[in-house]
């Protein structure tokens, strides 16, 4: 390289280092109460992340998955309840030595990548007052809040969502390049390889494009739809396939029955891969994580179950939001009838806003199913973009302002959703701890982690607890070679409740005469004893 392409090369990088500073400080300017209220949550997630301490979900992902690496994460699947798209990036995380980034950095990221990316798709059909009105309704909503800074897949999963639809609205005004094909494909497959039940919205998002496309007869592009997405099932087959794969052959080799009990597992995939695959497949199906009811169980309870849903978005408001979404439902079906021919942009918002009201009620009884709440997170993003469509009508009805008075409405309006943001983040349950138990573990081991890699490990609690506060993975031990015990006072104390949840005593019973002789005691919580083994 000669000295004029340096200089070139120095000339180019500074100067688009520069554009792209220009257009963050224009965008800054223009949106400026978007900004100052994107900077804050950024700042309470970050805080978040560190005061809350993880529950025993995140510690058992971090414990089982995280921690082990991103090849161990992205082929082992021993329960249902695997987020393995979120383990396999937050693996990466962890290589930075902090267990609190390497759990929940990933979930920080996105949190904060989801106001953007939604405050993005709004403005696409509202004024940049309306959009933040969006936002922070979006932000308000308890689930969302709740899992903002988890170590969960769930919150990675909202952002494939977005992504998707930033594609798809591209894509069905025909802007699209090659790029946006690509991330289309690519956020479906995301979503899907983090949650299963991303179904819930990967469906709605492809009848969307399919509706909008047919309807306006763009049928080259339709089938470039198609495409992408028949690709993006392929890529989430192919990356479940080496879960299978994984699975299969480890099933096979343990299994002393199997004519490949003991061979090792590489050497079964290379020999009988099918057979592997199968084996996989049967035992993910197995254990569905979801479990279905009878349908005429799901339709009469459909309501209700709804209502539980969206109490966890605003508290108390479910019953109220299902009616709202079911008014705002027929809303934008009748606007989708009229805005047609009249308005690409208009006839997408509307149609997207009438699949993502209806599908989900629609799919539920298809499925005959009743997920978590918390799978249903997502819709706090088609929600929140409802309620703020039917606040801009109601004013344009009630008012009859004109576009340039709709711009200071919108300002009043964007004011009184951030008061409600506001006021909703406040509340006691927005910020509370949820981890009583594993924190109190952890506390009980501070000033003894000496003796803790020969820890006798009484519940799982305990293993994860160790691994991430104290970086121990305490061996395998019998009590009588331990160094040290935790023991639950629910083992000997009949006043002391017997926790439901996890499963816990799965190494044996615990001989409280043998520790007493044999054991000093040194530390005492609510809940345990800590004992350390006299010299």
């Amino acid at each position: 390289m000669t000295e004029y392409d340096e200089e070139f090369l120095t000339y180019v990088y500074f100067k688009g280092k520069g554009i792209y500073m220009k257009r963050i400080k224009a965008f800054i300017v223009e949106n400026k109460l978007f900004s100052l209220f994107f900077l804050g949550m950024a700042v309470y997630y970050a805080v978040s992340m560190f005061a809350i301490k993880p529950w025993y979900d995140e510690l058992y992902t971090y414990y089982s998955f995280i921690s082990r690496g991103p090849v161990y994460a992205a082929i082992h699947w021993p329960v249902p309840n695997n987020h393995v798209f979120y383990s396999v990036l937050s693996a990466f995380l962890d290589y930075l030595g902090n267990p609190y980034i390497g759990l929940r950095g990933v979930s920080f990221l996105m949190s904060c990548a989801n106001m953007l990316l939604l405050y993005q798709f709004a403005k696409k059909f509202l004024n940049r007052f309306f959009s933040a009105g969006v936002v922070f309704l979006y932000v308000a909503v308890w689930q969302v809040n709740n899992l903002s800074v988890q170590g969960r897949g769930y919150t990675l999963a909202a952002t494939c969502y977005l992504l998707a639809l930033l594609s798809l609205f591209k894509i069905c005004k025909e802007q699209a390049r090659r790029r946006d094909y690509i991330l289309y494909a690519l956020s479906l497959t995301g979503g899907l390889y983090t949650l299963v039940s991303s179904t819930f919205w990967v469906i709605p998002v492809c009848i969307t494009g399919g509706i909008t496309l047919l309807f306006t007869k763009k049928y080259k592009t339709l089938w470039k739809l198609i495409a992408a997405s028949v690709v993006a099932a392929g890529l989430t087959i192919l990356l479940y396939a080496v879960i299978w794969l994984a699975i299969g052959s480890n099933l096979m080799s343990k299994d002393p029955s199997g004519i490949y009990y003991g061979i090792y597992q590489v050497k079964i995939i290379l020999k009988t891969p099918f057979e592997a695959l199968r084996t996989g497949m049967e035992y993910m199906l197995a254990t569905p994580y979801i479990q279905g009811d009878e349908r005429s169980y799901i339709v009469k309870e459909l309501f209700h179950y709804l209502t539980g849903v969206f109490n966890l978005f605003y508290a108390g408001f479910g019953a109220a939001l299902v009616v709202i979404l079911a008014i705002g439902g027929a809303l934008a079906v009748v606007s989708a009838c009229f805005s047609r021919k009249k308005d690409e942009t208009s006839w997408f918002f509307h149609v997207y806003l009438a699949v993502s009201t209806v599908m989900v009620p629609v799919m539920l009884v298809i499925q005959s199913v009743q997920p978590y709440y918390r799978v249903f997170s997502f819709l706090a993003v088609p929600v929140s973009l409802m309620l703020v469509w039917l606040l801009k009508l109601l004013v344009e009805r009630v008012f009859r302002f004109s576009e340039g008075e709709m711009v200071i409405a919108g300002k009043y309006c964007c004011l009184l959703l951030l008061g409600f943001a506001v006021f909703e983040l406040c509340g006691s349950s927005y910020h509370s701890q949820y981890a009583e138990r594993e924190t109190e573990i952890a506390d009980i081991f501070r000033g003894h982690t000496e003796n803790l890699q020969t820890c006798f490990p009484v519940d799982d609690y305990q293993k994860y607890v160790l691994k991430f506060y104290y970086d121990r993975e305490p061996a395998e031990v019998t009590v009588t070679d331990a160094q040290c015990i935790l023991i639950p006072k629910e083992i000997y104390d009949e006043t002391k409740e017997i926790p439901q949840w996890p499963t816990l005593y799965g190494y044996g019973a615990v001989d409280t005469v043998y520790i007493k002789d044999h054991f000093t005691q040194v530390n005492e919580s609510e809940h345990y004893e800590l004992y350390i083994r006299k010299e």
